[in-house]
């Protein structure tokens, strides 16, 4: 039987009884047990839509992230910026300086992360470019 159901049948008896302390009792009882069924449906969906975008372990390798695939190989590079303030994996993009050389670039922050190459003739591994 299910809890409504029982909670029904108390409702019925309560009112047999003609105990109106216990007919209000029942009613708050079926109350909490309603609002707490919509619960546990709001929260199974969360957990259904968490269990969908799943993501695989995040490793932090300088001077990016990089999110290990189920067949063994690497998404990324991630900003490092992005992910260690906001949480978001946010791919960065190739770039090449006329003079320092190649970097990479995230379009969210507009962090520059020069490649170990570059960092060598410029003195820096990376730099911050204030947004537009």
């Amino acid at each position: 039987m299910d809890v409504l159901e029982w909670i029904k049948k108390a409702s019925d008896l309560a009112v047999n009884a003609r105990n109106v302390e216990l007919q209000g009792a029942v009613l708050e009882i079926k109350r909490e047990v309603l609002q707490l069924k919509e619960q546990n449906l709001q929260l199974r969906e969360r957990n259904a839509e968490l269990e969908r975008r799943k993501v695989q372990p995040v490793v932090y390798k300088q001077p990016s992230y990089f999110q290990a695939k189920e067949d063994g190989t690497e998404d990324g590079p991630f900003c490092q910026r992005c992910f260690d303030v906001d949480g978001k994996l946010v791919r960065t993009h190739d770039g090449e300086h006329y003079i320092a050389g190649p970097y990479r670039e995230c379009k969210q922050c507009n962090t520059i992360v020069y490649t170990k190459e570059a960092a060598a003739k410029t003195d820096a591994y990376s730099g911050f470019r204030a947004p537009k």
